[in-house]
Parts: structure tokens; sequence; C-alpha cells
């Protein structure tokens, strides 16, 4: 009976590891989709502050002096 006991506990025990491991499994994956995510959310973003400095440039009348219609821009 002891023996028995002692069988039902490894497997208990050995069940939590498996199951604890296909969670940090799962974590793991989250946190990867995740990264990536915010790492092409980020690019995008760049992207439309380069268009923008862009543009902003293209339409300074004179662009030493910063000044768009006659409005001075910082």
């Amino acid at each position: 009976m002891l023996k028995k006991r002692l069988r039902a506990c490894e497997q208990i025990l050995a069940s939590g590891t498996e199951e604890r491991r296909h969670f940090m499994q799962g974590a793991s994956w989250v946190a990867k989709k995740s990264q990536i995510e915010s790492d092409r959310h980020v690019s995008k973003i760049r992207m439309l502050i380069n268009e923008f400095e862009a543009r902003t440039r293209a339409s300074l009348v004179n662009p030493h002096i910063n000044e768009y219609n006659g409005i001075k821009v910082a």
C-alpha cells in the first residue's frame, strides 16, 4: 500500500511538472508574439514620423528659416 501511495505521489509530482512546462512554453510563445507585434507597430510609427518630416520639409518655403506660409515652424 505504501508503494502505491509513493507511485501516486510521484505521478502527481510529474504531472505538475509537465503542466508547468506547458504553461511556460505557452507564456514564452505569447511573449514572443507580443514582441513581434510591438516591433511591427514601432516600425509603422517610425515610417509615419519619417513621412511627416519629409512632407514638412518639402512644404517649407525656405528650410533655413523654418517657415511655412509665413508662419514660423520650430
